[in-house]
């Protein structure tokens, strides 16, 4: 294995020294009722392409010197989470992290926080996480309609290292899906918006994407936004909490499911190759802020 791959699997399934422990709940207890949702036109969702976009803006990075530690991580228990009451009022749980739609590939278990303090990306303080490829209306999925009541229900699953096109080194079965896949509270596209997780720097603008630098040198990508409401552009300063775009089902021709797919990069420091970012898995950081938003700690909708 080379330098960079050690390194870069280092950073992935590894225990920051200083992450948030995140506690998660027995995947065995009840599940909150299904939630009545709006239907809407069936559309499936191919593999999420690598997407062109307009260069970056050079950003003067420092890399991180929170490289985390190699530690062995359990995985005869389970963590838990206090409970956490969405903005409906329902009971939110979480699978464990690494645990992926059935069939979908072969998880990563990671309980580091890699952005401890982050503003949940939707500005809601209800969205499901799961599956948009291969949960029901997806392209991998057993069929049925993108809206179907169990895409918006709890508990929330990750979607880091999902299996659908090129393998990625970091991933234990070589998954490629390098982001988390975030349904807002309904089946409803071009109504919910996606916010700023940090202050930072708008790097890039894509045909359906916003990247954003943050001041500690995190990247955040944002896939899926409608182009039409897209508020920023390439250079802007941003505040966390300021609204990028709405969440919606644009994915360059060939619509997805309405989601948003969220990805965390972190630049390490990798031997002769210099500076590299790394895509880190953002399943504990997501059910952290969500559980803060959800509690009222992180400020109102938009805060």
């Amino acid at each position: 294995m080379s330098r960079v791959a050690e390194l870069s699997t280092a950073a992935v399934i590894a225990v920051s020294g200083i992450a948030a422990m995140i506690w998660w709940p027995d995947p065995n207890g009840p599940w909150p009722p299904v939630l009545e949702i709006a239907q809407a036109p069936e559309t499936t969702a191919p593999v999420e392409p690598v997407q062109t976009t307009e260069p970056e803006l050079a950003v003067p990075v420092q890399p991180s010197d929170r490289l985390p530690e190699i530690v062995p991580v359990p995985t005869s228990h389970y963590f838990l989470v206090p409970d956490v009451l969405d903005a409906s009022g329902t009971d939110a749980d979480f699978e464990a992290p690494g645990t992926l739609a059935d069939g979908s590939g072969t998880g990563l278990w990671n309980t580091a926080n890699f952005a401890p303090g982050m503003r949940f990306p939707v500005e809601t303080a209800q969205a499901f996480a799961n599956s948009q490829a291969w949960s029901a209306g997806g392209f991998y999925g057993p069929g049925g309609n993108q809206c179907a009541p169990e895409n918006y229900t709890y508990p929330w699953r990750d979607t880091f290292c999902e299996d659908g096109g090129p393998g990625a080194p970091i991933c234990p079965a070589g998954g490629s899906h390098m982001g988390q896949d975030l349904r807002p509270p309904i089946c409803q596209g071009n109504t919910y918006w996606a916010v700023a997780a940090a202050d930072g720097v708008v790097t890039s603008i894509g045909t359906y994407s916003v990247r954003l630098m943050s001041e500690d040198g995190l990247r955040f990508t944002y896939l899926h936004l409608d182009p039409a409401s897209v508020t920023v552009e390439t250079g802007d300063t941003v505040s966390r909490g300021q609204r990028l775009g709405r969440i919606s089902n644009a994915h360059g021709g060939t619509p997805a499911t309405v989601h948003l797919h969220f990805e965390i990069r972190a630049a390490f420091l990798a031997g002769d190759a210099g500076l590299i970012a790394v895509p880190v898995p953002p399943y504990a950081t997501l059910v952290d802020a969500y559980a803060r938003l959800a509690a009222g700690d992180d400020g109102g909708e938009g805060a």
